[in-house]
């Protein structure tokens, strides 16, 4: 096949021709009338087509042969500007002869010859490369095409105008002063009725002009719904009823204006009336919610937004962020009061920052608490606070709350599984008089600690300037080193005189009883028991029951009707307002068992009460149990004794403050 298309086997020749050279130029006849006369033309269109001739070798007679045919702007190189493909039948001597353009519905176009620019037209046979002789050049004729619109005025055929006789009167440069003029112009065919100023013309089906459109043209702007169009290009809808709407989705952008004045920018929403409602319009497509940007007038911009509503309800559209005229910003609100304010619209809902689930968060209790916390959210408008970590067990949960009273508390909790309700105890307090307290809510001095304050260097400084490092003595007995002269008494070096005596309270250990005796000078305790001094008349509280204590307990519990062996000793906190709480290990004839225990206690003034704890276990199968016990406080507290009995059995024990 190359051999076959070869150079040295092939003659190309072609002759450019039309078809028919009257049929190339259009023809036109008018006859031009008096008045009553009719104007007619006769058109004979122009046929895009070029006759082009050509010779194969003789080897290809008789076979049909595809060839693809290009037009160029330049003799070499350059982008295709027209390409047709034909099949050909060269006749014996291998003569063929095609009419390109006939694979197209418009044939050649006539713009590719409107720039009155030199082309140059190739051959090559389908699947080989272009023949190796030069293109040829197209000559005058094919630029004849461009003709064609000579036939037409904006694309009208003749047919389409008339001549309108218009008059004018008034003096001409020829010198007809005072004379009447006339002047041919042509015009559309078809009934043309009156318009406005600048108005574009609307016609019918017919061509006839019925009027003036909505859409002005004043020469140097675009009006529509206005002819004074204030920028190059404005639109005016007649009433607030009506929008400007982008995109052929029924949500689609949309520009329009309330009644009241404000202009928005809305999706998902229309207008029905003139009035200062958005309207649902999404074709009732349920994933399109509703929101507008909204203008003010005074400045201030609002973003609302609403979610899926039925169409053609009336929507509510909450602002959800405003920004006003003073460079303010609201969150939930239009009329922020600082820079950025945030509210949220119920106290179920908080503000959180970071992307962890225990991320800090911000939010009020129903009461009016107002927090910072991590590790807890919330799920009503109530006052609980819920745990909240993506159940990841190294976090725990801490709050920093402050009170509508001044009171600031820092409350904690360790770890809790997603969704707890937390109890969260106040570990520091601080009230607005200045009390500072620690392990209590309602500290009733400058610092009021519930539990063992420890001093690891320096020690302890007192108002009269005087330092302790150490305590005097131990809880099981001191040295009295002075008395404060008083009643009966004298001053040192002799504090005791002949005629004074002291109330003293011996320990139920020694051989005397406990009760209170009045000791003259000279006597002596007996088997040197020791005793505690106590002030006379003291009262006991709650409140002298306060601090960190370890106890132990001994005795029996009732099981199938006997009678078990039972022991124990742990550690508890009280809060000096009637409350424990701390661990206990129980010692029985089937093991042991670890526990936590939580209780009240109710202390009279002679240091007699109760103490009910209930007991929850730590330790698997064990069980829980509450046990009411009869409490005798003794020491201002730093000790006590408790016992129970009834029908289970009976346990009793001792308190001692560390």
């Amino acid at each position: 096949m190359k051999q076959l298309w070869s150079a040295r086997f092939m003659r190309l020749f072609c002759t450019l021709t039309w078809l028919a050279s009257s049929a190339m130029i259009p023809s036109a006849i008018a006859q031009e009338t008096t008045a009553g006369s009719s104007q007619s033309s006769t058109e004979i269109s122009v046929p895009h087509l070029i006759r082009f001739s050509g010779l194969l070798h003789a080897s290809a007679a008789n076979q049909t042969t595809g060839l693809t045919f290009t037009l160029y702007k330049d003799q070499t190189g350059g982008a295709p500007l027209w390409v047709e493909t034909q099949n050909v039948l060269p006749d014996a001597s291998g003569r063929y002869t095609v009419l390109l353009g006939t694979s197209h519905a418009e044939g050649i176009p006539a713009e590719l010859f409107s720039d009155l620019e030199a082309h140059w037209l190739g051959v090559q046979v389908v699947g080989e490369q272009e023949l190796v002789i030069p293109r040829v050049q197209l000559v005058s004729v094919p630029y004849a095409l461009k003709a064609g619109d000579a036939s037409t005025i904006g694309g009208h055929p003749l047919s389409d105008f008339v001549l309108s006789n218009g008059g004018s009167s008034g003096s001409s440069g020829s010198g007809n002063s005072g004379g009447t003029g006339s002047t041919n112009t042509v015009m559309p065919l078809g009934t043309i009725g009156s318009g406005n100023l600048n108005a574009m013309a609307k016609y019918d089906g017919s061509g006839n002009i019925l009027g003036s459109t909505v859409v002005f043209d004043t020469g140097t702007a675009l009006g529509v719904g206005t002819g004074n169009p204030g920028s190059f290009v404005e639109i005016d809808p007649p009433s607030t009823a009506q929008t400007i709407k982008f995109g052929v989705v029924p949500w689609g952008l949309r520009f329009g204006a309330l009644q009241a004045g404000q202009q928005f920018i809305g999706m998902g929403v229309g207008k029905a009336a003139a009035d200062n409602f958005y309207v649902a319009n999404s074709n009732n497509d349920a994933p399109v919610g509703h929101a507008a940007i909204e203008l003010n007038f005074d400045g201030s911009i609002n973003f609302r937004q609403q979610a899926h509503q039925p169409d053609g309800t009336v929507l509510s559209m909450p602002t959800t962020m405003s920004l006003t005229p003073a460079g303010t910003i609201g969150m939930g609100t239009t009329t922020p009061e600082s820079f950025l304010e945030v509210d949220t619209p119920t106290t179920a809902q908080t503000i959180k920052l970071g992307s962890v689930a225990w991320g800090l968060r911000f939010g009020q209790l129903q009461a009016g608490q107002q927090f910072m916390a991590m590790g807890v959210s919330k799920t009503g408008a109530d006052n609980n606070y819920i745990a909240k970590t993506n159940n990841t067990a190294a976090v725990a949960h801490s709050i920093l709350e402050f009170n509508f009273d001044g009171t600031i508390d820092f409350r904690q909790q360790a770890h809790q599984p997603d969704g707890t309700v937390l109890t969260l105890p106040t570990t520091l307090a601080m009230t607005p008089s200045g009390n500072l307290g620690v392990g209590t809510a309602a500290p009733g001095q400058k610092l009021s600690v519930a539990g063992v304050v420890e001093s690891t260097t320096g020690g302890f400084k007192f108002p009269d300037g005087t330092l302790q490092t150490s305590a005097a003595g131990s809880t099981s007995g001191g040295l009295v080193s002075s008395i404060t002269a008083g009643a009966g008494l004298a001053s040192s070096p002799n504090p005791i005189t002949s005629t004074g005596t002291m109330q003293v309270n011996f320990t139920t250990s020694g051989g005397d009883d406990g009760s209170a005796v009045t000791v003259a000078r000279g006597d002596h305790l007996h088997d040197a028991r020791y005793v505690q001094l106590a002030p006379q008349g003291f009262a006991y509280s709650n409140s002298s029951v306060s601090g960190h204590y370890a106890f132990s307990e001994v005795g029996t519990y009732a099981s199938g009707g006997y009678l078990y062996p039972v022991s124990g000793n742990g550690t508890f906190q009280a809060d000096g307002n009637g409350n424990i709480s701390g661990t206990l290990v129980e010692y029985e004839s089937g093991g042991s068992c670890q526990d936590n225990i939580t209780g009240t206690y109710s202390v009279g003034s002679s240091g007699q009460g109760t103490l009910t704890i209930t007991v929850s276990p730590i330790t698997v199968g064990c069980s829980s149990y509450s046990s009411t016990f009869n409490l005798s406080v003794t020491q201002q507290g730093a000790s006590a004794v408790f016992a129970e009995s009834d029908l289970a059995g009976w346990v009793s024990g001792s308190v001692l403050r560390q």
